[in-house]
Parts: structure tokens; sequence; C-alpha cells
């Protein structure tokens, strides 16, 4: 598909680099990683996905922009984020931001690790070069993504036959 995918009421962003906006004016960018001098000038994504109070299994695509855009993230996510994420093959650069925020149960320990994560590399002198230096591990982060994309077409496609719903 031809990205972002234009949506019914979508108008051109150009601030954005094509988001899309709905009736109600709030960004609806989700088929991007939007603007591409704001994406080019950070080093650390901080997720907040959809559900993060839960036992669920739920990742969405603001999980996978990060990813896709080739750059270290951090996630506030339900409990089975990370272990979602490992079993996909993806690093989530626990060497550099330790496992205290895949490992903590509630939200205010979850916040506290992100905290504490920002803070640590506010002290970084040269986050350019540790970006650098971590493009082997996110071009293969974005290879893990695209086998375990395909991987879960598979079986979204045999759940659909097995229900006779295709």
């Amino acid at each position: 598909y031809d990205t972002p995918i234009p949506l019914k009421y979508d108008i051109k962003d150009t601030l954005g680099d094509g988001c899309a906006y709905g009736s109600n004016s709030f960004s609806n960018n989700i088929t991007s990683i939007g603007s591409e001098k704001n994406w080019n000038n950070h080093f650390l994504n901080i997720v907040t996905e959809t559900d993060f109070n839960t036992d669920s299994s739920f990742i969405t695509e603001k999980t996978l922009k990060p990813i896709i855009g080739r750059r270290p993230f951090v996630v506030l996510g339900d409990a089975k984020t990370y272990s979602i994420l490992d079993k996909w093959g993806i690093d989530t650069f626990d060497d550099l931001f330790g496992r205290e925020l895949r490992n903590a149960k509630k939200l205010d320990y979850k916040v506290k690790a992100i905290t504490d994560i920002i803070e640590n590399l506010s002290k970084e002198n040269s986050l350019d070069k540790l970006l650098l230096s971590l493009k082997p591990r996110l071009e293969e982060n974005v290879k893990a993504l695209g086998e375990a994309i395909i991987e879960n077409s598979y079986k979204i496609d045999n759940l659909l036959r097995v229900n006779k719903l295709i």
C-alpha cells in the first residue's frame, strides 16, 4: 500500500509530512513516523501503548514506529509487551536501559524506570555516536519485525480460514 493511507476525512498536514487528521482535528498518524525533521532530531522514542495496566498482549503501531524508524525505544505497555517483542526477535536494548521497566508491574514503577532512563541518557556526552554504534542492531530489528509480520499474517490467514471467514 502507498503510505500514508488516506482516510475518508483526512486533510494533508504538511508540518507532519503527510500526517492524517480526522474530523476531530487530532492527529491520526498511524501510517508514517511523522515529521522527518523531528524524527531525525532525537535519540530515544518513548512509547505509551494503548493499554498498560493489564496482562493482555496488545501491541499497536506506536511500538512498531521506532522499530521501523530505526530508533532505540522503551515501552510503557502491558505486562506482556516485552515478552512479545522478545519472541519476535526485537532487541529492546536492555544492556543500555536495564530491565527495570520490563520487570515493573505497577504504573508508577514503570514511569520511574522511564524517568531513570532519561536521566541516565541526559548524562551521555555523545548520543549521536551511540546511535551510530546501534545501527546494526536497529537494522536487525527492522528485519526481525518484517519476519514477525509475515509469521503473524500467516497465523491470521489460518485463523480466518479455520473459522470460514475467508
